[in-house]
């Protein structure tokens, strides 16, 4: 018993690092508006061309950027 709550719990602790391959980009679409999505489907990007390792990052980023956006899409 003591083994799976062990295993139960280094699973918790690890499931996060697995997800960490995720990148987030902010971008402006045709329109102007600028948005902060997991992936660039074409749009240019006007935030860190190598993306965010974070949602919340990106979005901190977006704040950071509204200058060069019309609006903001989230």
């Amino acid at each position: 018993m003591r083994r799976l709550a062990i295993a139960i719990l280094l699973g918790a602790l690890t499931s996060p690092a697995f997800a960490a391959g995720a990148q987030y980009f902010v971008v402006s679409d045709t329109v102007g508006n600028c948005s902060s999505p997991p992936k660039t489907p074409g749009l240019k990007i006007v935030g860190d061309k190598g993306g965010y390792t974070s949602a919340d990052a990106a979005k901190r980023a977006l704040k950071d950027i509204t200058k060069k956006c019309k609006g903001v899409v989230e």
